[in-house]
């Protein structure tokens, strides 16, 4: 029997798009006045990752509607003390409920606990959204949601291997999933998500992939997830390199066929190691990815940024809470135009296809545009308009995957 890792209901998911509406990124939920969330809503991300459509927005509705103390006046997801109507608390018993159901499917039917499992690692990763604090619940949280994950993958009869390299001096790690009963040199895509999603949230798109007969190996960038002892910089596309070294070094993956994907701040290290290492890159993914505009925001406008993403990017990039100008300093060591990378009429012959919502206020049109012509073989396609990343994962992912196997397979 085939393991999806999909909800169990294909019908209620799409009769919960039009519910997203109301809690993808809207700043005020249900129209309640005066009140807003901390957390990015994502409804439609988190159907297509895994959750069930009506324990999600259950969910989400007892933590709205909770009574309990906010933390902070007005952000319905910031509640004062853990226990009902907090947001770990509520997603960590939702998880906690799912992966106990698994656990009595696990003897009798592998296939159904796989999904299950699945669906119960989304749950924990919701639990410890977006990981800014890393305090003992959101710790708890995320190590339960590795946990079942990979138990998902084992019991789908695709286990998959915690893979440790040293970088600067620590060890980082990364998830590596391998096509079951493939023996000879297989292509290799190595991927990132951002600064709030994690290795184990690319959801159905890595089983896309295994199936197709390509490994897929997801890291967390670094600052955040397995690898959040290491801070953000400019050059984390280093990293990549040391987990391309040491897993070409095993073996069983074809050098001439190796993919990089990134999704949103991933995408920046995607995109330049494009032009950096055109040799040894066949292909380049870039999901919603920033190479320079929003690098280059003046000190007045951080403000503006959202408090989630604000604060995840102070504690990603190592620095203090609070100081606008460290910051802003920061992050024009990102732009991939100061940096010399691209820009000044350079063309990389690394195919890159370029995945994004129209009118992105973080990987901007007329950084997609650059990306694109910068490439001798690029592409550009945008599905939705006016948030950041493209907006109908069920539909744009599967062609990213055909995309890429276009690129990487004989």
């Amino acid at each position: 029997m085939r393991v999806e890792f999909l909800p169990r209901r294909l019908a209620a998911m799409h009769a919960a798009l039009a519910l997203a509406a109301l809690a993808g990124c809207a700043s005020v939920p249900d129209g309640v006045v005066g009140e807003t969330n901390f957390r990015d809503q994502r409804v439609q991300h988190w159907i297509w990752w895994g959750a069930d459509a009506e324990a999600l927005q259950a969910t989400l509705a007892r933590i709205r509607n909770s009574e309990a103390p906010l933390e902070k006046a007005g952000y319905w997801d910031l509640k004062r003390e853990f226990g009902p109507g907090h947001w770990a608390f509520e997603f960590s018993a939702l998880g906690s409920a799912t992966e106990a159901r698994a656990e009595r499917m696990a003897g009798t039917d592998p296939a159904a606990a796989a999904n299950t499992y699945h669906e119960a690692s989304v749950y924990y990763g919701l639990a410890k959204y977006p990981y800014v604090r890393r305090d003992a619940i959101e710790t708890e949280a995320y190590a339960a949601q590795t946990r079942t994950y990979l138990r998902a993958w084992e019991l789908a009869g695709m286990p998959v291997e915690v893979v440790e390299v040293q970088w600067r001096g620590k060890p980082a790690r990364g998830l590596l999933h391998r096509p079951p009963g493939v023996r000879t040199a297989v292509p290799l895509v190595l991927a990132t998500n951002g600064i709030d999603v994690f290795s184990a949230e690319f959801g159905p798109f890595a089983r896309d992939l295994v199936e197709r007969g390509i490994a897929f190996f997801a890291f967390d960038i670094p600052g955040t997830g397995l690898n959040v002892d290491h801070v953000l910089d400019p050059d984390f596309d280093q990293l990549h390199l040391t987990f391309l070294n040491a897993l070409l070094a095993r073996g069983g993956f074809n050098a001439s066929r190796v993919g990089v994907m990134g999704v949103s701040f991933g995408g920046n290290a995607a995109v330049k190691l494009a032009f950096t290492e055109p040799d040894r890159i066949a292909a380049v993914l870039n999901v919603c990815g920033p190479v320079h505009d929003v690098f280059m925001i003046p000190v007045g406008a951080v403000g503006e940024i959202e408090p989630m993403f604000r604060e995840a990017l102070f504690d990603r990039l190592h620095v203090p809470s609070g100081d606008r100008v460290a910051l802003v300093e920061a992050a024009r060591g990102f732009s991939l135009l100061r940096q010399g990378v691209m820009g000044a009429g350079v063309i990389t012959p690394v195919p890159i296809y370029s995945l994004n919502a129209r009118s992105d206020y973080v990987a901007t049109e007329r950084d997609m545009a650059l990306v694109t012509r910068s490439s001798a073989a690029g592409a550009i396609a945008f599905s939705g308009s006016g948030d950041h990343c493209p907006q109908n994962r069920p539909a744009d992912m599967p062609v990213a995957a055909e995309w890429l196997a276009s690129r990487l397979l004989p």
